[in-house]
């Protein structure tokens, strides 16, 4: 893979990463608590990154599908893409953004599910980015609902600042002084 979609798939991992860490030491029932009705659980944002990251694939697969048909190949441009999404500042949770009615998350999923969506969604991500490494991906743009109009680079970009954003509402969520102690902190007490 060239460098700079390695760098990307680096971004995007790294992200699962810590997010990974943040949550498979967490309870089914710690991933379902909710501080209150207008907030997402663990477990219902696990699921809108899941759905997220489904929908931007099938976005970047559809993309190199037609860059296959038409035998369009390029070879990737010289540089870094990573900072390229900067300006949206994506990872910084300032203002709370409604999701449309297709990425809101289903409620109540067991933890597995949940873990296993998520690894199976990055695998065939993996699958798709390895899949256009002949090609420059700044040459193909397709709307974002808020970014508006970004490359297929960004795109990926886009889905581990996205998972990074929601990396910091996780943290937050554990962070309340309210939310459920582990099963093994209870029975000590």
């Amino acid at each position: 893979m060239h460098t700079k979609l390695a760098e990307i798939a680096q971004l995007i991992n790294d992200y699962r990463t810590l997010l990974l860490k943040s949550v498979n030491p967490l309870s089914q029932s710690q991933l379902d608590w909710r501080a209150n009705e207008d907030e997402w659980s663990i477990g219902e944002v696990l699921d809108h990154l899941f759905l997220v990251e489904t929908r931007s694939s099938k976005v970047i697969s559809k993309y190199a599908t037609e860059l296959k048909d038409k035998n369009i190949s390029a070879p990737p441009l010289d540089g870094s893409a990573l900072a390229s999404l900067d300006q949206f500042q994506i990872e910084t949770v300032l203002t709370k953004r409604k999701a449309p009615e297709f990425l809101v998350p289903r409620t109540g999923i067991a933890k597995a599910e949940l873990l296993a969506q998520l690894e199976e969604c990055r695998v065939r991500l993996l699958e798709i980015i390895g899949a256009l490494d002949a090609y420059d991906l700044h040459q193909f743009h397709f709307p974002h609902p808020v970014l508006g109009k970004i490359d297929l680079y960004q795109w990926i970009i886009f889905i581990g600042k996205h998972e990074r954003r929601h990396l910091t509402q996780v943290e937050t969520i554990l962070a309340r002084t309210e939310f459920p102690a582990t099963e093994a902190t209870v029975a000590r007490l």
